[in-house]
C-alpha cells in the first residue's frame, strides 16, 4: 500500500468496487437448497447427505458417518462365505458306513470328523522302492533305519504338486477331507482349524524315554488358510470327461466345478472361484484316481486334464490321491 493519503484512498475504493462486482455475480437462493462457491465447497440442500471420496457419507450438520457398501462386494462376500460353509458341512462328519459294515444300513451313523482324525504318516516313494526291492523285510525295519517319517501335511507343505497313496482304507480319503475341513474352519472362524490341522504327531513311548525334555512340535503348514476345492475323480469321469477318444482339457474339469457348484445353489460363484484360483492360489484335491470308471479307455483324458489345468492355474496347490497298486503303473503317472 502507498503512503500517500490520496493514493490510499484511490487504492480502497478499488477494491471496494471489485468487491461489489464479484458479491453481483455470486448466486442467490430462495427456499430450500444450497450454493457451494470456491475451492473445496460443499453445498447441501435440506435433508442432504455428503459422500466423501473414501465412500463414507458424511452429515455436515451433526458430523455423523455412515458406512456405504458396495453391493457387489457384499454379494461376493456372501458368496465365498456360503462356498466355505458348503464345503465346510461336506467334509465335517465321517460316515461309519465304509469303516464298519454293521453300519451299512444306517444312512444317518456319523462321526464328527474331527474328533477321530489322528494324522498320517508317510513313506517317500525311496523308501517303498526299498520295500519292493527286499531291502528291508517290513515297514518297521525302515522306519528304524529312517531318521523319522513325515507327515502326509508336512509332504503337502513342502510339495505344491503331489500324489499321496494307499492301501484301501489308509486314510487318503480322510486326510483330503480334514484338510478341507481345517481350511474353511480357519477362514469361517470355527473349529477346527489350523491349530487342529498342524497338532503335534503322537510321540512313541521309545522315543519319549530318549527325549524327556523335548516338546512335541507342531505339523509344518506355511500356506495359511488357502481355497480348498474338492473333485471326486470318480464323478469327474462319468460327468465330466469328454466322450471316449475325444480330447480332454483344463476347461472339462472347471465346467465340471462349475456344474457341482451350481447343483448346490453356488453357481453365481463359480467367476469368483476361476479368480481366486488364478490370482491367489487354493488348494485342488482331486480324490481316487485309481477309481475312475472305464479306467484303461478315461486314463489319458484325466492325465491331460489335470496336468493341463496345473498349468494353468500354477499358483494352485494340487493333491491327488491313488491306491499304491494302480499309479505305480507307468501310465498312470502324472507329469511332475
Amino acid at each position: 500500500m502507498s503512503e500517500n493519503p490520496e493514493e490510499l484512498k484511490r487504492q480502497i475504493e478499488e477494491l471496494q468496487a471489485q468487491l461489489a462486482t464479484l458479491q453481483g455475480q455470486g448466486a442467490k437462493l430462495d427456499g430450500d437448497g444450497a450454493i457451494a462457491q470456491g475451492n473445496e465447497s460443499i453445498a447441501l440442500g435440506k435433508d442432504a447427505v455428503v459422500v466423501d471420496g473414501d465412500g463414507n457419507s458424511v452429515d455436515k450438520s451433526t458430523h455423523n458417518h455412515y458406512e456405504i457398501t458396495d453391493p457387489a462386494k457384499v454379494e461376493e462376500k456372501a458368496l465365498y462365505t456360503a462356498y466355505l460353509n458348503h464345503v465346510y458341512e461336506q467334509t465335517s462328519q465321517l460316515a461309519l458306513a465304509g469303516i464298519d459294515k454293521r453300519t451299512a444300513r444306517d444312512a444317518e451313523t456319523r462321526l464328527n470328523l474331527s474328533s477321530v482324525y489322528t494324522a498320517l504318516l508317510t513313506l517317500t516313494s525311496t523308501e517303498m522302492e526299498h520295500l519292493a526291492n527286499g531291502e528291508a523285510k517290513d515297514i518297521e525295519k525302515i522306519m528304524q533305519r529312517e531318521s523319522r517319517r513325515a507327515s502326509a501335511l508336512e509332504q503337502l507343505n513342502k510339495h505344491n504338486r503331489l500324489v499321496l497313496l494307499g492301501d484301501p482304507g489308509s486314510g487318503k480319503t480322510t486326510f483330503v477331507n480334514f484338510v478341507a475341513l481345517c481350511l474353511t474352519g480357519a477362514s469361517l472362524g470355527q473349529v477346527p482349524n489350523l491349530e487342529n490341522l498342524t497338532t503335534p504327531l503322537p510321540i512313541e513311548e521309545d522315543e519319549r524315554r530318549r527325549n524327556r525334555d523335548a516338546d512335541p512340535q507342531s505339523q509344518p503348514w506355511e500356506h495359511g488358510k488357502l481355497l480348498p476345492v474338492r473333485v471326486i475323480l470318480r464323478d469327474f469321469a462319468a460327468r465330466g470327461l469328454p466322450p471316449i477318444g475325444q480330447k480332454a482339457t483344463a476347461k472339462n474339469l472347471l465346467n465340471f466345478i462349475t456344474a457341482e457348484l451350481d447343483a448346490n445353489a453356488l453357481g453365481d460363484y463359480a467367476p469368483l472361484l476361476r479368480k481366486h484360483l488364478l490370482e491367489k492360489g487354493g488348494l485342488l484335491m482331486l480324490d481316487g484316481l485309481d477309481e475312475v470308471p472305464e479306467a484303461n479307455q478315461r486314463r489319458e483324458q484325466i492325465k491331460a486334464t489335470v496336468e493341463a489345468f496345473a498349468a494353468a492355474y500354477p499358483k494352485c496347490y494340487i493333491l491327488v490321491t491313488s491306491r499304491t497298486y494302480a499309479y505305480q503303473k507307468q501310465d498312470w503317472q502324472l507329469k511332475g
